[in-house]
């Protein structure tokens, strides 16, 4: 009974770490999908900011058509590129900073689950020996006193016996000195018969 409790005992543990181990997986799971989901609509931000730059640039760059000069337009639509190109290179390096930065984020992350996880796991094993132990010891104790019990009851066995053996032999010894006495008192009697 004892080992079959251990058994099922064991088996509880086992089942609860496989549980916290599932349930890290999926907490894991979860958070790299949702910084995914936030680098991808980040990513498309930018492309939306990109694409409204650019139409504002080539709506004005129609406007300054239709109202400037030859001249002007190719001075306006000069500045235009360069600052066209300016801000680009300024959405480009930004782009850079903030998947750099991200990237970086999810890193730490990552490292501070594994971190935790572990240590997680190091303590349900920690507390699984200890569990351990306490079930064997508990056993342990079990069997010192069941053992205790039955060298008691032997004893207490042996000294009914041993007194019950007395009592038998005072009892045989008690009945043959009564008949050696009735024995001697009949011989008697019939001495003095005679």
């Amino acid at each position: 009974e004892k080992r079959r409790k251990q058994e099922e005992d064991r088996k509880k543990e086992e089942e609860k770490r496989k549980e916290e181990e599932a349930r890290k997986k999926k907490e894991e799971e979860e958070k790299r999908k949702e910084e995914e989901e936030k680098k991808e609509q980040l990513r498309k931000e930018v492309e939306a900011q990109k694409e409204k730059e650019k139409r504002e640039e080539e709506e004005k760059k129609l406007k300054d058509k239709e109202n400037d000069t030859k001249d002007n337009f190719k001075v306006d639509l000069i500045a235009m590129e360069a600052k066209q190109k300016e801000k680009f290179e300024q959405m480009e390096e930004q782009q850079k900073k903030v998947f750099k930065d991200l990237e970086e984020k999810q890193k730490k992350d990552m490292q501070e689950l594994e971190l935790k996880q572990k240590k997680d796991i190091e303590e349900l094993e920690q507390k699984q020996k200890k569990d351990i132990e306490e079930i064997e010891e508990k056993q342990k104790k079990d069997m010192e006193e069941m053992e205790k019990k039955f060298k008691k009851q032997f004893e207490d066995q042996e000294k009914d016996t041993k007194k019950l053996i007395d009592d038998n032999i005072e009892k045989i010894q008690k009945n043959l000195k009564e008949t050696e006495e009735k024995g001697e008192h009949d011989v008697r009697a019939l001495q003095e018969g005679m």
